[in-house]
């Protein structure tokens, strides 16, 4: 059995043992039970941002992470990349993240030059819009610098002040 854990994750020792339990009754004689943690996949996403003249470059792109991360936001939002959001074989969507990416004040237009998985460079999104997921993987962009292999978004701001 697959687990993807509310929030994201691994599967703990102590939500494997709770869900040994919970299982044990209904698991038929002679078959084990196994518990997995889910596979995440690594995205890759490179965007050319066209920042409006009276628009802060570095506001808008600092917008546009947040739009686009893995958090929930003291204003109630989560980013489009919050673990909750996918789950297993769910497809990304390139028009869902020009869209969330378009909506922060002072974008004036989106250029996408790189969609695709991190661990397969040749597997690009660009010209469907979509990226598959097998049935037991689920997306990842966290674009973290001290974790690299969990998904990189590149900006780069032109335009603006």
């Amino acid at each position: 059995m697959h687990v993807d854990p509310v929030g994201g994750g691994e599967v703990t020792p102590l939500l494997e043992d709770e869900l040994r339990a919970l299982y044990e009754r209904y698991r038929m004689a002679g078959t084990d039970i196994e518990i997995e943690s889910p596979t995440h996949v690594a995205l890759v996403v490179e965007m050319d941002v066209c920042v409006t003249r009276e628009a802060l470059r570095t506001t808008v792109e600092r917008g546009i992470r947040r739009a686009l991360s893995t958090r929930d936001h003291a204003d109630g939002t989560r980013g489009l990349f919050h673990p909750d959001r996918f789950s297993f074989g769910d497809p990304v969507h390139l028009s869902r993240i020009v869209a969330a990416a378009q909506q922060v004040p002072g974008v004036h237009s989106i250029v996408v030059t790189r969609f695709g998985r991190l661990d397969l460079p040749t597997a690009s999104g660009l010209a469907t819009g979509t990226l598959p997921l097998g049935r037991l993987e689920i997306a990842r962009l966290e674009s973290d610098r001290n974790h690299p292999d969990r998904g990189r978004l590149v900006l780069r701001m032109l335009g603006g002040r």
